[in-house]
């Protein structure tokens, strides 16, 4: 009996050829369930949880007593902890685990807020799933290495001794969202797996009902603040001068200070001694000896100008002392901040705080002040002309997410092509603020976005501009199930101002008087009457660009206001799972629902800013990079050399910039290109 006729997107074997007899029939059975008629989609949640490698009592472990259950949790020898991992996979209700494969099935439902991306920059609205389990009484089998000794078998339920056991090592622990075929024989290929990190887990409630919140790793970002907070405090008085006059008299390497000093052995060492006017001023010294008796300071170098009685001075101490035992915190720090002040440091001994010059206190426009035994030091984050993505590398993995979750070569290679070194950062943070707040400001003001892509595994980066060079994918209402339009008229802008230069690092940088930089964009033709008649400016303050960015930021405004002085437009679409359609990727969208002055379908570059995996379906958000219809501006890069003549080049050549004639349109029409 011949077997039914099947479509050929359901016959093709793993290796992609069909599997038909010459009159079109099947012939056998195909074993890639991704491609067979009657596939059965399936759902596993794994989540990653620590156990100890060691056996209880033996060898390196040397507890006694009643026997733990290999979880931080039970330990009862920390020092001995040896953290390993292992995976504990649940499955819908009903389904069958394959042989060999410990699938409990707990899970009731799945909800996924997914990822959307920004398009005009920043951190993507990070991504959250709630995973719903039941709880039910379970043998512990799998999770008492030590079950055959215990006097009674253990009571109870999975998931109240499994929270019981894990509560502390469970957050911020990788979690894995596997989605797939059921097949036979099993294999992992089938399913495509999406990560991210345990965020809480709550109950049993009143039904029994077990709930993971698993969010996406940038989540950690939210929950770090950056600098973290400093517990360090002054053991004694600092002040911003420590004696000042005018000198008695000097020698090649020798000053004599008038009366009023301190009388005291060492009492001036560690301080730096400036000569503020008259003879010799400017110069700085270092003091290397004090004479208590005669009020004789030795410096070090010899003056190259001799002081004279008439030369004032002011001697400025080099060194902070922190309460005992609070320097190890402050290891590697290069700036402190005491009160309002910023001070740049030169090394850390034990408990002191040294500077090499007095120079080096009010860094970063903050002012010399008195502080006072017990006053707070806050250990600061600074960067000196630092390359922007090393920048945001850094504030990633302060706040936890590992490096090698972070496409750091891409960012590299946006960073080398957007911006070169027109962002270089000079900036530094003196109080701890969210490290969410703090990307999400540094990528907006670079033209920059990202986003956790799951699949990938990756924080993933892309620029707001208007082009690329390539060819990207097309999507069209051949491929839609579904599909709807939106105007973002509220996105919108004809004005884009950005202030920078922040005055003062230890000032409130969201006051607009704490900048002392600024530039305004203005599109005149679309607040025009004749346009769309009105004003809609966005403004923005940046602690993060200084005076030398000013090429970048005339760069980040005009792209800012090109790409938004029309409204964007949303593309929301449904389409089968097996379309491939990336996050964050750019994509070309023809849709009926969009249409050209023709009434013809209009095709938009767009980029894909949100995914969200449904059982049997994709939903997916297009948002549009460039303008629409025939008033659209054509953006382009300069050319390479050995580039055909504008009539002759293809689609794909004229993505470069061509000069346009002297009648301001090209021959097929096209009006002239803009150089990004």
């Amino acid at each position: 009996m011949a077997t039914p006729l099947y479509p050929k997107a359901w016959l093709l074997t793993p290796s992609g050829q069909y599997v038909l007899s010459p009159s079109g029939e099947r012939l056998q059975v195909v074993t890639d369930p991704a491609q067979a008629h009657d596939r059965v989609r399936i759902t596993l949640v794994e989540l990653e949880v620590d156990r100890c490698s060691l056996t209880f009592g033996v060898g390196a472990c040397t507890a006694t007593g009643t026997r733990c259950y290999n979880t931080l949790n039970t330990c009862k020898l920390r020092s001995a902890y040896t953290r390993s991992t292992s995976v504990v996979q649940f499955v819908s209700r009903g389904q069958r685990a394959p042989a060999g494969l410990a699938w409990r099935p707990y899970v009731t439902g799945i909800s996924v807020a997914a990822t959307e991306i920004k398009p005009a920059g920043g951190l993507a609205v990070r991504s959250q799933s709630s995973v719903t389990l039941v709880d039910e009484p379970d043998s512990d089998v799998a999770f008492d290495p030590y079950r055959s000794t215990r006097a009674a078998p253990a009571s109870g339920t999975f998931w109240g001794r499994f929270i019981a056991r894990n509560a502390r090592t469970l957050p911020n622990r990788t979690a894995r969202i596997r989605r797939g075929w059921w097949g036979e024989p099993f294999t992992d290929g089938w399913f495509v797996d999406q990560r991210f990190v345990i965020d809480s887990v709550r109950g049993p409630d009143a039904r029994g009902a077990v709930t993971l919140t698993l969010s996406d790793p940038v989540k950690l970002l939210d929950k770090a603040q950056l600098p973290a907070p400093s517990a360090g405090k002054l053991a004694a008085d600092l002040p911003a001068i420590t004696f000042s006059g005018t000198l008695v008299s000097a020698t090649s390497d020798k000053a004599v200070l008038p009366p009023g000093f301190v009388p005291l052995p060492n009492v001036y060492l560690d301080h730096e001694l400036h000569i503020t006017g008259n003879t010799g001023a400017g110069q700085r010294r270092a003091v290397s000896a004090w004479n208590s008796a005669t009020g004789e300071l030795t410096v070090t170098p010899a003056w190259e100008v001799i002081p004279g009685s008439n030369s004032t001075f002011a001697l400025y101490p080099l060194t902070a002392t922190l309460q005992s035992g609070q320097g190890a915190a402050y290891a590697g720090a290069t700036h402190v901040r005491v009160g309002a002040e910023i001070i740049e440091l030169a090394s850390i001994t034990g408990d002191v705080l040294r500077w090499t010059s007095g120079t080096q206190r009010g860094a970063y426009g903050s002012e010399v002040e008195s502080h006072s035994a017990s006053d707070s030091v806050q250990r600061c984050i600074a960067w000196d002309n630092e390359l922007p993505d090393a920048v945001i590398l850094e504030l990633m993995q302060a706040a936890g997410i590992d490096a090698a979750l972070i496409d750091t070569a891409n960012l590299e290679t946006l960073r080398a092509i957007w911006l070169r070194t027109n962002a270089n950062i000079t900036a530094c943070l003196s109080a701890p603020a969210k490290a969410s707040d703090l990307v999400n400001e540094l990528l907006a003001h670079l033209g920059f976005t990202a986003w956790w892509n799951p699949v990938a595994e990756l924080v993933q980066f892309a620029v707001n501009a208007p082009a690329s060079i390539g060819t990207v994918p097309a999507y069209s209402d051949t491929q839609f199930i579904d599909s709807a339009v939106e105007r973002l008229e509220a996105d919108r802008i004809t004005q884009a101002a950005l202030f920078y230069g922040l005055r003062n690092a230890a000032r409130d940088a969201s006051e607009p008087s704490a900048y002392a930089l600024g530039e305004v964009r203005v599109d005149l033709d679309a607040q025009s009457t004749d346009e769309y008649g009105d004003e809609r400016p966005e403004v923005r303050y940046s602690r993060w660009l200084t005076g030398p960015n000013a090429l970048h930021v005339s760069s980040l405004l005009a792209r800012a206001l090109a790409s938004r002085r029309d409204a964007p437009v949303r593309i929301s679409a449904t389409l089968d799972p097996r379309t491939a359609v990336e996050l964050g990727g750019l994509a070309d969208v023809t849709t009926r629902r969009l249409q050209e002055e023709t009434g013809a379908p209009a095709t938009v570059r767009c980029r894909v800013i949100k995914r969200t995996e449904q059982d049997a379906q994709v939903e997916v958000v297009f948002q549009s990079v460039s303008a629409l219809g025939a008033g659209a501006r054509r953006y382009a890069f300069i050319a390479p050399n050995g580039q055909p003549n504008y009539p002759s080049a293809t689609e794909s050549q004229r993505q470069y910039a061509y000069i346009v004639g002297a009648t301001g349109q090209f021959s097929d029409g096209t009006e002239p290109y803009r150089i990004i």
